[in-house]
């Protein structure tokens, strides 16, 4: 099981929440690889080391593609639509692995005019799923039944009031255990400024609504893998030229900080990323090649 609503809720904002990048997002993905400052776009395809993620809108300017941070892992989502509403979803968190393809059977409409699904059909590794999902002011309750109509599980959403929309403010298992899965945070323009789970607390600290200017990544249990206070620093044109472990001790072993270099298209988009890591040693900064992330950007 995953939690639908919360993927459901991503694809509803997906283009008009001012960007789609989250703080549990992986260190290395560019936080601005699906935006463009310059034109509009109708798809942007993200390449790099074991990364293939896609963004798109169809020609009415909705989102069909967005990739989506679920269980630790960047998933894969698209979208499809009739009568202008989403009645279909793929979701598909590995690329080597079988992907969930979803249809929503039923919805009801709630404020401001959003249809939401009130019974959704599954299907993964030639296996059957339902998905109720039962929605009032504050709070959501999903369940899932296998095809026979077994509960397997399920969760419970609590929402809060965000500008001019209801948002997830904290996921928790259905059941006995009621135990807490995320709890989501935000500022008071809607952006979303903090997410915990188990083991690990992620907050930002906004550069122009939807980029970062200060992120801390937190944990409580053993891994410390990608945690730290990390300080980026956004050009005039707004590229992103550097990012600062702050506090990080110099090592020889370990970037003290990452530089960008662009490559940019006709437009002035870039379309390669190359990263630059300095390490410290007998008090000079030498430079080593890093991760190198290319753009295939479509425009409209």
């Amino acid at each position: 099981m995953f939690p639908f609503a919360l993927v459901w809720e991503a694809a509803d904002f997906a283009a008009s929440d001012g960007g789609i990048w989250q703080p549990p997002w992986p260190v290395e993905l560019p936080p601005d690889a699906f935006r463009v400052l310059y034109g509009g776009v109708s798809r942007i395809t993200l390449e790099g080391e074991g990364v293939l993620l896609a963004f798109s809108y169809d020609t009415e300017g909705r989102v069909r593609e967005f990739p989506f941070m679920l269980d630790g892992s960047m998933a894969q989502v698209s979208l499809g639509f009739r009568d202008g509403e989403i009645r279909e979803m793929t979701l598909n968190i590995s690329p080597d692995g079988d992907s969930w393809e979803l249809e929503v059977l039923e919805s009801e409409t709630f404020y401001p005019a959003r249809a939401f699904p009130t019974l959704v059909r599954g299907f993964i590794g030639n296996t059957w799923y339902f998905i109720t999902l039962s929605r009032w002011d504050r709070g959501i309750t999903e369940t899932w039944f296998d095809q026979e109509g077994t509960v397997l599980g399920g969760y419970v959403f609590d929402l809060t009031e965000t500008k001019e929309s209801h948002k997830i403010r904290s996921i928790r298992c259905l059941g006995e255990d009621n135990n807490l899965i995320l709890g989501y945070y935000y500022d008071s323009w809607g952006f979303l400024t903090g997410v915990s789970k188990p083991g690990r607390t992620y907050t930002v600290l906004h550069y122009r609504d939807a980029l970062p200017r200060y992120w801390e990544r937190q944990s409580t249990g053993g891994d410390a893998g990608g945690t730290g206070l990390f300080y980026f620093q956004w050009d005039a044109r707004g590229f992103l030229v550097r990012m600062v472990p702050i506090g990080a001790a110099e090592s020889e072993s370990r970037p003290v900080e990452y530089r960008f270099e662009y490559t940019l298209d006709e437009r002035g988009n870039w379309i390669e990323r190359r990263e630059i890591q300095m390490f410290a040693q007998a008090g000079f900064l030498f430079p080593s090649p890093g991760t190198i992330f290319r753009r295939s950007l479509e425009y409209r």
